[in-house]
């Protein structure tokens, strides 16, 4: 910020009442909640309120979506190999077309923050993990959540 302070935390801008939805649910009451309540992310709370994981909608459209071959580099004499993280990809996409439970298709190696984490901390992380979406968790126990739109927001007010 120009006058040197650091500016507002995603305690202050975060969404606080968050729809959450248990790793236990299918991925057609996932596909639900999407729908009604129009959000792009769900954090994955277990019974004890303790955030799990993080379900996207583009993970719900990776289950109907067709399968990509990993892509291979020939390398002549040596044989072919599969192009870095091709693998990993084609595995993703076979877990989301086999899943039927949130918790089989949720991310496990979510980002998160706490709630006196800075918008800068935020958007870096937004931008270098390609999230929309970054839970504010203290303690395991989800306090709210910093999507895109909110970043925005702060913005258009500050400018």
């Amino acid at each position: 910020m120009p006058d040197g302070s650091e500016g507002p935390t995603a305690a202050e801008i975060m969404t606080a009442e968050v729809v959450t939805i248990g790793p236990n649910a299918t991925l057609a009451e996932a596909a639900d909640v999407f729908a009604e309540k129009g959000h792009h992310a769900l954090p994955v709370v277990d019974a004890d309120g303790r955030l799990v994981g993080m379900l996207t909608d583009e993970d719900l459209v990776a289950t109907e979506a067709k399968v990509h071959m990993p892509t291979m580099i020939n390398l002549g004499a040596f044989g072919e190999f599969p192009w870095p993280g091709a693998m990993e990809k084609l595995k993703h996409e076979l877990e989301a077309i086999s899943a039927s439970r949130v918790e089989q298709l949720m991310d496990r190696d979510f980002v998160s923050v706490g709630p006196d984490a800075t918008i800068e901390a935020i958007a870096t992380t937004m931008r270098d993990r390609d999230v929309s979406h970054v839970p504010v968790v203290e303690n395991g126990e989800l306090l709210g959540i910093v999507a895109r739109a909110d970043l925005i927001r702060h913005i258009a007010d500050t400018t």
